[in-house]
């Protein structure tokens, strides 16, 4: 009986461990994307460009995830990789655009990071 306890409590830190981390990791990337709007609204390069090292280092936290804990390993974990890899490359875009002070391009490139946003959680959440 106490092996089977210490085996529930365990496994249960473990996934507890990584909503924590997940929940976290959410919590940084919706920060960035904030930051970066309210970028665009005041006209600051370098908050959009702040904002956008904080969505970049939420992904790759994100990376670290061991996404078949919540997918049941099925497809969408393959899905939910080629949609960080997608959001690491729009990213680096977005930044280019902003640094050559191409705004209208770098909202456009913003657009994309939405819609990795909203392809991950599809594919998390079967929307």
């Amino acid at each position: 009986m106490k092996k089977f306890l210490v085996l529930l409590f365990a496994g249960a830190t473990i996934a507890s461990a990584s909503q924590t981390t997940i929940n976290a990791t959410m919590s940084l990337m919706e920060q960035g994307m904030n930051t970066i709007q309210k970028g665009f609204f005041y006209n600051s390069k370098a908050m959009i460009l702040e904002g956008s090292k904080v969505v970049s280092s939420a992904n790759a936290i994100f990376e670290t995830v061991d996404t078949k804990e919540f997918t049941n390993g099925n497809r969408a974990t393959q899905v939910i990789s080629n949609i960080h890899g997608n959001l690491a490359n729009d990213l680096k875009e977005f930044d280019a655009e902003v640094q050559a002070n191409k705004f209208s391009n770098a909202a456009a490139k913003y657009g994309k990071m939405v819609n990795d946003c909203v392809a991950c959680h599809s594919t998390i959440r079967g929307w």
